[in-house]
């Protein structure tokens, strides 16, 4: 996991800790477990990206940035990393939960990668911890600030719509594939039975919102 995360441990326990649900800890009398660190790590993470994106959109307006860094930091968005790393691999997690596959699900490997940078930073200082944020989330930081304008765009759409028809738009899923860690959705945006746009993404909320701003795209192209 150091080599992955591209940081080598002065104190591996807090590496430890930090990969150790509760229910692991229960079974094994442990006294700490991982929940702290993520609300650690949470804080950290949370100051570096609103920063990175402080720095990278000096124009930008403090909603629209608040937005952003919640699109950057968001559970789907850090699973996708911690996914990468091959997290669940690495957990010690109790018998009843890795029965049930809780090690897989997106909620336990985006806490799980919020503690390991919360132990980063203990172990170090936050300038140190920061480079491990944005070396694990640059790609999460570069795809949000290139599709920017998709955050909205659903909400844009109904409001262009609803200024010629008060019959709401309808999101359809035309089709998702691949495994449960990597998945891929296409949707479709209608009114009144015509498909206005079709989007893809790694969510069906950001297929939507893809779907959105072709459908801005192409029937409202003075509102892009």
């Amino acid at each position: 996991m150091e080599k992955k995360i591209g940081y080598q441990f002065q104190n591996p326990k807090l590496l430890q800790i930090a990969l150790t649900r509760r229910s692991y800890a229960v079974e094994h009398n442990l006294e700490e477990y991982n929940q702290r660190l993520e609300f650690l790590g949470d804080s950290v993470l949370g100051l570096t990206i609103a920063e990175e994106l402080y720095k990278l959109l000096p124009d930008v307006k403090e909603g629209e940035l608040t937005k952003l860094k919640a699109s950057v930091v968001c559970e789907k968005s850090l699973a996708i990393v911690a996914n990468r790393l091959e997290i669940p691999r690495y957990l010690l997690i109790g018998n009843g939960e890795r029965l049930l596959g809780i090690e897989k699900l997106d909620s336990t490997t985006s806490d799980t990668l919020e503690a390991i940078f919360g132990a980063v930073f203990l172990d170090s200082d936050f300038p140190t911890a920061k480079e491990v944020v944005l070396r694990l989330m640059k790609e999460a930081v570069a795809e949000t600030v290139k599709n920017r304008n998709v955050l909205d765009s659903k909400s844009k759409l109904q409001e262009l719509v609803q200024k010629e028809s008060k019959v709401d738009l309808v999101y359809e899923l035309v089709k998702s594939e691949g495994p449960d860690h990597d998945k891929h959705f296409v949707s479709q945006v209608t009114h009144l039975g015509k498909v206005l746009g079709v989007g893809e993404g790694k969510t069906k909320k950001d297929a939507e919102k893809q779907a959105a701003l072709k459908a801005i795209e192409t029937y409202y192209p003075n509102e892009v």
